[in-house]
């Protein structure tokens, strides 16, 4: 009975956990247990020993990364790093097709959400990640007009 009872509330966990779509909705999840979900723009990336770092900004439509990926080139390092989620991808591969700049990115389990040396950090695995189209991220909530520039 226990196992059942475990499944159970795994699935009424999952059925309340919001999934986000902002940097700033993300430093909310500082030091919390558990994991969480997040759709996000990738902006950059950077291969390690053990797989890739990904430099993700929030959710916007695909017309509006150019001007906000300029706009943060523009800025000081110090001040990117509010409007940057990096994600350690365990595993990734710098060559992925999924992992090219501009593309909308599903992060089912981002893990070990922390600041470290200023940056927004957090932990996931290759298979977590899935590449949405503008059609899926209209029908999960992503909108589709302008939004504002960090």
């Amino acid at each position: 009975m226990l196992l059942l009872q475990q499944l159970q509330q795994a699935h009424a966990d999952e059925q309340r956990e919001e999934t986000i779509t902002t940097v700033g909705g993300m430093h909310g999840r500082v030091s919390k247990e558990g994991s969480t979900r997040g759709i996000f723009r990738l902006n950059g990336k950077t291969a390690f020993s053990r797989g890739v770092h990904l430099n993700m900004i929030n959710a916007c439509p695909s017309s509006d990364f150019p001007s906000a990926s300029a706009t943060l080139r523009t800025l000081t390092h110090a001040t990117q790093q509010r409007f940057i989620l990096r994600v350690t991808v365990w595993s990734g591969n710098i060559d992925d097709a999924r992992f090219v700049a501009g593309n909308l990115l599903q992060l089912r389990s981002i893990e070990k959400v922390d600041i470290w040396n200023g940056i927004l950090c957090g932990a996931s695995h290759r298979d977590d990640i899935d590449l949405l189209d503008e059609a899926q991220a209209l029908v999960l909530g992503i909108p589709d007009g302008p939004q504002p520039n960090p």
